[in-house]
């Protein structure tokens, strides 16, 4: 399993709190979700302590079901599936941005200062706009997303070199199943990567 591939899963990993510190656990849901893996990370065992021991490294898969929500599932858990049919836009829709729930460390915006985004949140960020855009069938650069999380999100500083590589990277799924096409285009000066719906 990949960056940018769409699985489906019913089981999560958890934390349970043990006597000496706290070990992952399988939690089931209600219901089956589907997502788009947008990281992937290691769980442990954790022994309390200064600083804590961590112990048994297992790897899961960081998958984005929506802006507001990811999930740590273990890779045999998930099952790769077809990402969403891009629907056809009807004549003179506009796009829309993704809102986003995240808001400044401090509640809100403070002396002009911009908040900051950790790793993942900004992959789930990212993987909700691309796939407000798939649904849409609309086309866009890695830049493209940018603005609109800008756009979205006045109060948190949002760094293109960042969204670059999350953007190629969360594509490659969608490249390889044929849904999209990617193409070199020319902006003046500059170039770019578009992807298109095919």
């Amino acid at each position: 399993m990949q960056l940018g591939e769409w699985v489906e899963f019913q089981m999560v990993v958890g934390k349970q709190a043990t006597g000496a510190g706290s070990v992952p656990v399988c939690q089931p849901l209600r219901r089956a979700r589907k997502g788009m893996i947008v990281g992937m990370r290691n769980v442990y065992d954790v022994t309390a302590g200064s600083p804590p021991q961590l112990d048994n490294p297992r790897p899961v898969l960081i998958v984005a079901v929506s802006l507001h929500r990811s999930y740590r599932v273990y890779p045999q858990d998930a099952t790769v599936v077809a990402a969403p049919s891009p629907s056809r836009r009807t004549a003179g829709t506009q796009r829309v941005p993704a809102a986003a729930s995240l808001s400044h460390p401090g509640g809100s915006r403070a002396a002009g200062r911009l908040g900051s985004v950790d790793d993942d949140d900004l992959a789930v960020m990212v993987a909700d706009q691309i796939n407000t855009w798939i649904g849409q069938g609309e086309m866009f650069t890695a830049y493209d997303v940018t603005m609109a999380l800008r756009m979205a999100n006045g109060q948190l500083k949002i760094s293109h070199t960042e969204v670059r590589p999350l953007v190629h990277s969360q594509m490659e799924a969608a490249v390889v199943s044929g849904i999209y096409q990617r193409e070199s285009a020319s902006f003046g000066t500059d170039t770019a990567t578009r992807y298109l719906p095919t």
